[in-house]
């Protein structure tokens, strides 16, 4: 007579395929809802650090040239808060910032993150508006700031 063979899994009636297939799932699922919290916390900062690397403004004859200023600004630093677009630094005062855009929040990862940041005056108007390159994959992220009167670049981390 022929001994029965004892079933390996604790449902003898499902198919080993099926179990097999059900359970690759299963984890599948459970490690892809685990590491999607830390892939997008890791590709946006809540802090820019910026650092300039020069400045122009623009001539009488429409071209951009290195500005007068341009050695004053060079390695000067800067952070802007994601959150509220808050511009720190020594050489700039807020006045109302607006993001305009944050690839963050609209899962986008191509655009600049942008700040506009708008001074009135009693006797004229002034507009900054900042861009920062963070589609970027390496470490550094180029921005430009056109700033009132002159046009700053450099890279943020």
């Amino acid at each position: 007579m022929r001994r029965a063979r004892p079933a390996r899994y604790h449902f003898p009636y499902l198919n080993r395929a099926i179990v097999h297939g059900v359970f690759m799932r299963a984890l599948i699922l459970l490690f892809t809802v685990l590491a999607l919290p830390f892939a997008a916390a890791g590709n946006y900062n809540d802090t820019f650090h910026c650092m300039i690397k020069d400045l122009h403004v623009l001539d009488s004859k429409g071209k951009l040239r290195r500005g007068n200023a341009a050695n004053v600004y060079k390695g000067k630093t800067f952070t802007v808060e994601r959150a509220t677009g808050k511009i720190t630094a020594e050489f700039h005062a807020n006045h109302s910032p607006v993001i305009l855009w944050d690839p963050a929040e609209k899962d986008d990862p191509r655009t600049p993150y942008m700040v506009e940041d708008v001074l009135m005056g009693a006797s004229s108007t002034k507009f900054f508006l900042l861009q920062i390159q963070e589609h970027m994959e390496r470490g550094n992220k180029p921005f430009i700031w056109h700033r009132w009167d002159s046009v700053v670049v450099g890279v943020c981390k």
